[in-house]
């Protein structure tokens, strides 16, 4: 199972935002999944789907080493 994250994106110029997270065996079925989730709500124009792990993570709370 993988995990993919869902990005609504409303009409007009507003941003994408995270809608939520879910499981799903393979692409073509987290494609159904999300479409039937979050489609039904009619909470965006615009969808994306993303396997969590293609998604690239930014850890801003460590500190990176300064120069002696």
């Amino acid at each position: 199972m993988n995990t993919y994250e869902v990005f609504l994106k409303k009409a007009g110029k507003e941003p994408f935002s995270h809608a939520g997270a879910f499981d799903a065996p393979d692409n073509e079925l987290a494609l159904l999944y999300a479409r039937d989730t979050y489609g039904r709500r009619s909470e965006g124009d615009q969808m994306w789907i993303v396997n969590r792990t293609d998604l690239p993570v930014s850890y801003t709370h460590l500190t990176l080493p300064t120069k002696a």
